[in-house]
């Protein structure tokens, strides 16, 4: 299937209501699992992935086409692609805020998508528009017993449209990268050339992987 079928393809499913918690990828792009729940299928660890991401030269254009915005000054430049509704990316979200000196070494990307439930393409949506302010409040009212963030839920057709935008970039990575499910958070390094899903075990194991690119002999990863 060429990548515009699967782009076709992808935002027709999220138009019709199809994609919602974890997405599985079919040879053909033919099959959907919903669930209620991602947590039951998100591993508290980062995954360990098979193979170097992609190459050097991959992921500019999809950059460019994101709609996120940042937090931290540091060198290093970390996609993460965030639902207001995920407890796993509210675990990350706190492991970060802990360590306020982070952000000398990092600038994280947050990039809002809606996977997890009905309501989190919409909450999406508000968080793209509000930004650091309005993800911070989804934060600090994420409720841990519903699994469910703190964002209003927004009925704005452009802000929903650039929330669907973000999580086609999301399916486009892991699509191109092999893996079968589409999960948050997922960890995008486009300076190491890889992508991960999950919390890491701790700062520390995810700074030392962002100093590592394949082919430097440094072989410590994130699992």
């Amino acid at each position: 299937m060429s990548d515009r079928k699967l782009l076709v393809r992808i935002s027709r499913m999220m138009l019709t209501g199809l994609l919602a918690g974890t997405f599985y990828i079919g040879d053909a792009m033919s099959s959907a699992a919903t669930i209620s729940d991602l947590s039951a299928h998100t591993s508290r660890q980062l995954s360990s992935l098979s193979k170097p991401y992609l190459g050097s030269g991959y992921g500019h254009a999809l950059l460019k086409s994101l709609h996120a915005f940042q937090e931290g000054h540091g060198p290093d430049a970390l996609y993460v692609f965030w639902d207001p509704n995920c407890i796993y990316c509210h675990m990350l979200y706190e492991m970060l805020q802990k360590n306020p000196a982070v952000w000398e070494k990092l600038t994280v990307h947050w990039v809002p998508v809606g996977l997890i439930k009905p309501t989190s393409m919409a909450k999406a949506a508000t968080v793209i528009v509000g930004g650091m302010p309005a993800l911070r409040q989804d934060e600090n009212q994420f409720n841990r017993i519903g699994e469910s963030g703190g964002a209003a839920v927004s009925t704005s057709p452009k802000t929903i449209a650039e929330a669907r935008e973000n999580t086609v970039v999301l399916i486009r990575l892991m699509s191109d990268h092999g893996t079968k499910v589409i999960a948050t958070p997922t960890l995008w390094y486009p300076q190491g050339h890889w992508i991960k899903t999950g919390v890491p075990p701790s700062l520390a194991i995810l700074l030392a992987a962002l100093r590592h690119t394949p082919g430097s002999g440094d072989d410590r990863d994130l699992s």
